[in-house]
């Protein structure tokens, strides 16, 4: 699968310093939304929020088959964000 043609790797990405006191910021931040992305980033010692944002790609992602979009919004519920 993969998502705008990229595809996807395999990488192994190490834990960014103060992980588990950003993980709480994100899930702070994001309490309530039934989708948002938290940016964060860690320089000289702080946590700075970057940007919340609503929709991945601005909404215009497509995956490299239609049943993915399906899959993946099965787990996406909206009746909360009235």
């Amino acid at each position: 699968m993969n998502i705008n043609g990229i595809p996807d790797t395999n990488n192994s990405v190490e834990k960014p310093y103060h992980y588990n006191e950003m993980l709480e910021i994100s899930r702070k931040l994001s309490d309530g939304f039934p989708f948002v992305r938290v940016d964060l980033y860690y320089s000289q010692g702080k946590i700075y929020v970057g940007e919340l944002t609503f929709t991945p790609n601005n909404g215009f992602g497509k995956f490299s088959d239609v049943k993915f979009d399906e899959l993946f919004g099965k787990h996406l519920t909206l009746s909360k964000a009235e």
